[in-house]
């Protein structure tokens, strides 16, 4: 469990700029360290722990950044789809 714990951590700091992937990899590592914690690779588990949680506290701040964000985006796509030229 321990090891599944870290793979999961470095997975997710890669998979957090996409919170849909990033959130639950983040989840099912925290669940696995715990679980791995009562074993002898105890320190795998603690790193598996702290990256799972860096990467789903960087999901979630992702997810609250782009919901955030998520009208301007929309109002600079359509103010830029009305200038462009329209091609018969």
């Amino acid at each position: 469990m321990a090891v599944a714990s870290l793979v999961l951590g470095l997975i997710t700091l890669l998979a957090w700029c996409l919170p849909i992937c990033g959130a639950p990899l983040a989840i099912a590592g925290i669940i696995t360290g715990i679980l791995g914690l009562n074993s002898t690779s105890r320190g795998m588990a603690i790193a598996g722990l702290i990256l799972s949680g860096l990467g789903l506290v960087l999901a979630i701040v992702n997810s609250v950044v782009g919901f955030l964000l998520a009208p301007q985006f929309s109002q600079m796509f359509e103010e830029f789809m009305r200038q462009m030229p329209v091609q018969p």
